[in-house]
C-alpha cells in the first residue's frame, strides 16, 4: 500500500469520506478549540461556541447543508473534539479539560478549605464514638453567608416540581463518592479502618443507588452515576464532578434536578467521631442535612435563590413527615457546582461515625419526601 492511499484511509477513519474542505475544517477546529482551551476569558464566548459548533457540524456532515449538529452547551473543547470524531473518544464520559466559565481557579480555592478539613477528620480511625442530634425545627438555617434569609417567606414561594416522565429528570451523583461509614464497632469501613473506600458497597454510591431505585419505584425519572470523582485526586473532585454534570446535561437536556449525595464528618476536639442519629418509626437512623450554595464568593450562580426555595420545600416536607430527621439547612458561600440547574442540591447523609444501616434507613425516608415533592402535584 503506498503512502498516499494510507493517508487517505487515516483521514477516512477520522472524519469519514469527506472532501478536502472537511479535512481543513477539522484541522481548524482542532487548532482553534485546543488553542482557546488555554485562554479562559474566551471560553464562554458565544462566538467561540458557535464557531466550534459550525466546525463540528461541517466535519460530521460534510457538504450536506440540511443537517445541523446537535445543540451543545458551553463545554470543554475536548468534549467537542470527541463529538467530532471517535478517534478522540478515549472514554464514554468526556470530562472537559477546562472550565468553560473561566473561573476554575476561583472555584478550586473556594472548595479547598472544605476538602482539606474533611480529609483531616477522615484519617483518624477510632473505636470511640459520640452520639448527638442537631434538630431542625421551623426551617432552621445554619447560615454561613452574609445574606439575610427569611425561610418562612421563601418556602411560600415554592411551586410544584415535576420529576416524572419518559426522559431523565433527576441525576444522582457523588462528588465525594469514596466517603464511607463505620461498622457496628465504630471502625471505619475503609482500608485499615479509615473512612474512605473505593468499594461501592461500603461508600455513599450505595446510598445513591438505593435512592435512585426508590425514586424510580415512585414514578420519578431518575438516573444514577457511580463515578468516584474524588479518586484518585481528592482536591480536584469538584472540577471532575462539574465535567460529569456537563456530560449528562449534554446527553440528557431534560435533567432538571442534580442531587449530590455525601456524608458529613464531625469529630470532637479530641478526635472522637460524632454520629448524628434520630428515632423515626422506632428505628435509629442517620440525620440528613441539605447543603445549598450561593454566589457569595463572586462566582456566577443565577439559580441559588431558586435552589434555596426548593431546598426549603424539601426541608419543610421532611420536618412535617419525620420530625427530628433533618438537621438545620446549611447555606454556604461556596456554590459547589449547584449553578448547573435550578434543582441542584447536596444531601449529607449522616457522618463517618454512622453505620451503613442507619444511613440506608434515612435514604428510605428521604425517598418518600422527595417522591412526594417530585410527583408534580405537591
Amino acid at each position: 500500500m503506498n503512502k498516499r492511499r494510507q493517508k487517505h484511509r487515516i483521514y477516512t477513519f477520522v472524519i469519514g469520506k469527506n472532501v478536502i474542505n472537511a479535512v481543513i475544517i477539522t484541522l481548524l477546529t482542532l487548532a482553534f478549540g485546543v488553542g482557546l482551551a488555554y485562554i479562559p476569558k474566551y471560553n464562554s464566548g458565544e462566538v467561540y461556541v458557535n464557531f466550534l459548533k459550525l466546525c463540528v457540524s461541517n466535519s460530521l456532515h460534510g457538504s450536506n447543508k440540511t443537517k445541523t449538529v446537535v445543540s451543545l452547551p458551553s463545554i470543554g473543547a475536548d468534549t467537542l473534539m470527541k463529538t467530532a470524531s471517535p478517534i478522540f473518544a478515549e472514554s464514554e464520559k468526556a470530562v472537559p479539560v477546562f472550565n468553560s466559565r473561566g473561573d476554575e481557579k476561583v472555584e478550586a480555592a473556594a472548595n479547598e478549605t472544605e476538602a482539606n478539613a474533611e480529609e483531616q477528620i477522615t484519617k483518624q480511625p477510632t473505636s470511640q464514638t459520640a452520639e448527638k442530634n442537631y434538630y431542625s425545627d421551623n426551617l432552621k438555617i445554619s447560615n454561613a453567608t452574609s445574606y439575610k434569609i427569611n425561610a418562612t417567606e421563601l418556602v411560600q414561594k415554592a411551586g410544584t416540581y415535576n420529576g416524572t416522565g419518559d426522559v431523565p429528570k433527576v441525576l444522582i451523583m457523588h462528588t465525594h463518592g469514596c466517603e464511607t461509614y463505620s461498622n457496628d464497632d465504630g471502625i471505619g469501613l475503609g482500608d485499615v479502618g479509615s473512612y474512605r473506600s473505593t468499594n461501592l458497597q461500603n461508600n455513599v454510591t450505595r446510598l445513591g443507588e438505593l435512592l435512585c431505585d426508590k425514586l424510580k419505584a415512585k414514578g420519578i425519572s431518575a438516573i444514577h452515576d457511580k463515578t468516584l470523582c474524588d479518586y484518585p485526586a481528592y482536591n480536584s473532585a469538584y472540577k471532575k464532578a462539574l465535567g460529569l454534570i456537563d456530560w449528562y446535561k449534554n446527553k440528557y437536556p431534560s435533567i432538571e434536578f442534580v442531587f449530590d449525595i455525601h456524608r458529613d464528618a464531625i469529630a470532637q476536639t479530641d478526635g472522637t467521631p460524632v454520629k448524628l442519629t434520630s428515632q423515626v418509626g422506632g428505628e435509629k437512623c442517620a440525620q440528613i442535612m441539605i447543603v445549598c450554595g450561593t454566589d457569595q464568593l463572586g462566582l456566577s450562580h443565577p439559580y441559588w435563590k431558586d435552589n434555596l426555595i426548593f431546598a426549603l420545600k424539601i426541608q419543610d416536607t421532611m420536618e412535617r413527615k419525620y420530625p427530628g430527621l433533618m438537621r438545620p439547612l446549611n447555606l454556604r458561600e461556596e456554590r459547589f457546582n449547584m449553578h448547573q440547574t435550578k434543582g441542584s442540591l447536596i444531601f449529607e447523609i449522616g457522618t463517618h461515625a454512622n453505620t451503613m444501616n442507619e444511613t440506608m434507613l434515612s435514604i428510605n425516608y428521604l425517598a418518600e419526601g422527595l417522591g412526594q415533592i417530585l410527583s408534580g402535584s405537591n
